[in-house]
């Protein structure tokens, strides 16, 4: 099965040609106390690549971290491939680790890297590897199979000419997604101050009082510190099969209808049967024990099912839960939720229930928390709709960067013609008129 245009005029031959699939591993006899950066596939993304590198020793690592890299290697992800996680590892990278759940491409000495990690960044090769890949609930493609896709592999001169075009051209969308980026990092900053001042200091920050919480020092005289455990209970009711599968992200709440098949697939604790999903009823604070410390609460606006690896906080008393929800996403909650959270690393940190239990927090009366949760949303009803237009153009502009490389790397662009004439070929009109916008 190829996924190549028909008309590509680049012959094809399997990736094993190109490359070397995992060259090495690391040995179970390595130096407990050695050093390095590790990779997992949460550290990659197909816009991004690498990130969020995470410093350990082969003591403490997870028994995945075993694939040594080297700079020029390419990294493909051979497990839940639907994450599309694909990155080249850059010059300076220097003991650097990925897991197991990757394969690794270590290019010939003949074959141009960067135009390797073009064509395996492409739409094509991703959905070649999404279709070859086994298992329903956590798909993955055996590294001996991935060897065995076709890929485009003109002579070394054309693999360079291809490379310096795609170089050139997606540097120069990258800049503008930048910008469209850090538009909406600044949205969510200047909304996240908001918030915070809000649900700290209140609408008039009259009248302030020592609390004795070290993330929250100082309320209205009026607020009250309490509990999460004298306001919520945890609910271990469990669901059925004629309720949606919810999910919490860390950057839009819970959601509020039926999760897609991919995205249930994407859950870590992902479980076919839904009767052994957990219960939620509208009004309750649900959280990931894994994205606590990362802002991962949401109140349930319908009711519906969550995984076991959440929690769910009923209320027991009478609060408004808009209000809970936008507290419990500030950064100085969040950061006492890490605190609260157990795990030797991030990425192994779990908020537990009684944990969070204990958390104390200044609360306002229940009026108040109806008018700071009512200023909050009319200030997300501004800003939402420039965020969406952003979003939406940032959308654009990748799947146009996606479709100039699988171009490109097939030999439907002249990266030559394009080059000497200095214009641009009819399929980036599209691309330059979005950049003038």
């Amino acid at each position: 099965m190829t996924f190549w245009p028909k008309a590509s005029p680049s012959s094809l031959k399997p990736l094993k040609y190109a490359c070397t699939v995992n060259p090495e591993a690391l040995p179970e006899s390595t130096d407990p106390d050695y050093e390095f950066d590790y990779i997992d596939i949460g550290n990659v993304t197909l816009e991004q690549g690498i990130s969020g590198l995470q410093r350990m020793t082969f003591a403490n690592s997870p028994s995945r971290a075993r694939k040594p890299l080297r700079s020029g290697d390419i990294i493909v992800s051979t497990v839940r491939t639907y994450l599309k996680a694909v990155a080249a590892v850059p010059t300076e990278a220097q003991d650097w680790v990925a897991s197991t759940g990757f394969a690794v491409l270590r290019p010939n000495h003949d074959v141009d890297q960067r135009f390797l990690y073009r064509v395996v960044q492409s739409n094509p090769f991703v959905e070649m590897v999404v279709a070859a890949s086994t298992g329903v609930s956590y798909p993955a493609i055996n590294p001996s199979t991935l060897g065995t896709i076709s890929v485009p592999l003109p002579d070394h001169e054309t693999q360079r000419a291809i490379a310096n075009f795609l170089d050139r051209e997606t540097a120069r969308i990258d800049q503008l997604v930048e910008k469209k980026v850090q538009l909406l990092e600044l949205l969510d900053q200047r909304f996240r101050n908001f918030a915070a001042h809000l649900t700290t200091r209140g609408i008039d920050s009259a009248d302030l009082v020592s609390t004795r919480i070290d993330w929250n020092p100082l309320a209205p005289a009026n607020w009250e510190v309490r509990r999460m455990a004298d306001m919520f209970s945890e609910s271990m009711e469990l669901g059925g099969e004629d309720l949606p599968v919810l999910s919490v992200s860390i950057n839009t709440g819970i959601s509020d209808r039926e999760l897609g098949d991919e995205d249930r697939h994407r859950m870590v604790n992902h479980i076919e049967d839904r009767n052994a999903y957990k219960r939620v009823r509208v009004g309750d604070l649900v959280y990931n024990m894994m994205r606590a410390w990362q802002g991962g609460f949401g109140v349930a606006k319908v009711d519906g099912l969550v995984s076991p690896a959440y929690v769910v906080a009923r209320p027991k008393v009478d609060l408004y839960a808009t209000y809970f929800e936008y507290v419990t996403r500030t950064p100085n909650c969040i950061e006492q939720f890490r605190r609260a959270s157990k795990g030797i690393a991030d990425f192994r940190q779990r908020l537990y229930w009684e944990h969070f239990r204990q958390v104390r927090i200044a609360i306002p009366p229940f009026e108040e928390q109806r008018q700071i949760a009512n200023a909050l949303d009319g200030e997300a009803a501004r800003s939402d709709p420039i965020k969406t237009l952003t979003q939406k153009s940032i959308d654009r502009l990748r799947e146009y960067r996606a479709a100039l490389i699988t171009a490109a790397v097939t030999g439907q662009i002249d990266v030559s013609e394009h080059t000497r004439k200095g214009d641009t070929d009819r399929r980036l009109d599209a691309i330059e008129a979005e950049m003038r916008a």
